[in-house]
């Protein structure tokens, strides 16, 4: 994971990729492979920001598949946190599944999604005198 950088652009985007060569003098590119994108998201009302990752370039993902980046197009470079790491890890190995088995993942999630909402409208049915009140702090 030594190889795994976070990279800020001059067009303002940010980048978590693998590299696996880095420019030198007679070359201006470095060479790097399962490039995403770093979107984040603040969501005011809450005083949360999101995080995702979208590949940087379409169809342009798995460990195949390489490009090369101008050096004089990154501004800067960092090691990426361990939260940023661990979701650049579910993404490269997801984009790495066969159509199969990422349609057997999802399938998987839909069943447990579905499965959480039936038992929270079993518990809503098994409560429906009370009255509920928004937050967590509730005094009986």
């Amino acid at each position: 994971m030594d190889n795994v950088k976070q990279l800020k652009l001059t067009t303002g985007e940010e980048i978590i990729c693998e590299i696996l060569d880095w420019a030198d003098e007679q070359e201006g590119d470095i060479v790097v492979r399962n490039v995403y994108m770093i979107n984040s998201k603040d969501d005011d009302m809450r005083g949360y920001r999101y995080y995702n990752l979208k590949p940087w370039m379409t169809l342009q993902e798995g460990d195949e598949t390489f490009v090369t980046l101008n050096i004089m197009h990154v501004v800067a470079q960092g090691k990426p946190d361990l939260k940023i790491l661990g979701q650049y890890d579910q993404a490269v190995i997801n984009s790495n599944l066969s159509e199969e088995e990422l349609n057997k993942k999802v399938s998987d999630y839909i069943t447990r999604m579905k499965d959480k909402l039936q038992k929270q409208a079993d518990l809503e049915e098994e409560f429906e005198n009370v009255v509920w009140f928004p937050g967590s702090d509730k005094l009986h």
